[in-house]
């Protein structure tokens, strides 16, 4: 019901009347690519598929600003929010009056503990697969399937301290000897921020679906880049360094979402704050479990890509 209740507006605020249904997006952090890859785009297509004539808000950002295109939404119906404001007498927070507001939110099934007695409280950072299977099947419309990368190793190299691979190069040249020349994409979501890697590699989230729309095999640290399994190939292989300790299940249930197989690798690990740290018996562990997936998918080892006539695609760091 409408009601004249401002919630406590200070004078300079004008509130805004908002006729109708206005559906929520509000990924828990609104700038952080995973959070707005699975939660955003979750919600978005859920939105537009249940609720079809609803306006929406969504957070001011560049990742929404990009899904208007994306998803063919009139920006006439989208109500903006600023994310940045921290509450709601910052300067610039908007106010507005709703007459029927509705939220996209996901939590546990009662009783369907799947970490322990207790509900996890990560789940808000995990959608409902429903969510995610439609936002994924839209977005791969949205790109021609030519031949890419078929093995891609997603990089924190840019993140500065937190969860990068130490030692990185020493790890990737033994991935090289395994899947073959030209075959492994490093892919580093900020590359401007290593050196000696082009910046202009820097990709928008369509041009990271098409990059990751024929990969059959990534292997990673957990990180935002990870999320771009979301647009892998059907039944894709993610080879996954986990933290220590593994509270954030994020990207079992996203693997699990889209039907892609999760392989940790138990010896390579993490505080969520620091880096991982590699040495002799920790790559090999890497190496085993990649050999591994090689196999069970009929791969020839040294030539996981006996053809590749995409080298100029192949970015290595």
């Amino acid at each position: 019901m409408v009601t004249d209740y401002t919630g406590g507006t200070l004078p300079h605020q004008k509130v805004v009347d908002v006729p109708g249904t206005v559906v929520s997006i509000d990924p828990s952090n609104k700038l952080n690519y995973y959070h707005w890859t699975t939660e955003g785009l979750a919600g978005i297509a859920l939105t537009l598929h249940y609720y079809p004539d609803a306006r929406i808000m969504l957070p001011d950002n560049v990742f929404a600003r990009e899904a208007l295109d994306l998803f063919d939404i009139d920006p006439g119906r989208v109500v903006w929010y600023d994310p940045k404001a921290p509450t709601r007498e910052s300067p610039g927070a908007q106010r507005y009056r709703i007459e029927a507001l509705m939220r996209v939110d996901w939590r546990d099934v009662p009783g369907g503990h799947v970490v322990g007695p207790v509900d996890d409280p990560w789940r808000i950072h995990q959608p409902a697969a429903a969510g995610i299977r439609l936002a994924r099947r839209h977005l791969l419309s949205k790109v021609r399937h030519e031949a890419g990368p078929k093995v891609i190793y997603v990089s924190r190299a840019d993140a500065g301290y937190i969860r990068v691979v130490q030692d990185e190069e020493r790890l990737l040249r033994a991935l090289r000897a395994i899947v073959g020349p030209g075959c492994l994409h490093v892919f580093v979501a900020e590359p401007g921020k290593k050196p000696g890697v082009d910046a202009h590699e820097s990709k928008t989230l369509l041009e990271q679906v098409a990059l990751f729309a024929s990969a059959e095999l990534v292997i990673g640290p957990h990180g935002a880049g990870l999320s771009n399994i979301m647009f892998a190939r059907d039944g894709c292989d993610l080879v996954y360094f986990p933290t220590n300790p593994m509270v954030d299940n994020c990207f079992a249930h996203l693997a699990a979402a889209v039907n892609a197989r999760l392989h940790p690798v138990d010896a390579v690990t993490a505080y969520y704050f620091g880096p991982y740290h590699l040495d002799d018996a920790k790559i090999q562990a890497v190496v085993d479990t990649v050999t591994r997936v090689i196999q069970s998918r009929g791969w020839t080892i040294g030539s996981v890509c006996p053809t590749n006539d995409d080298d100029d695609d192949i970015k290595d760091i």
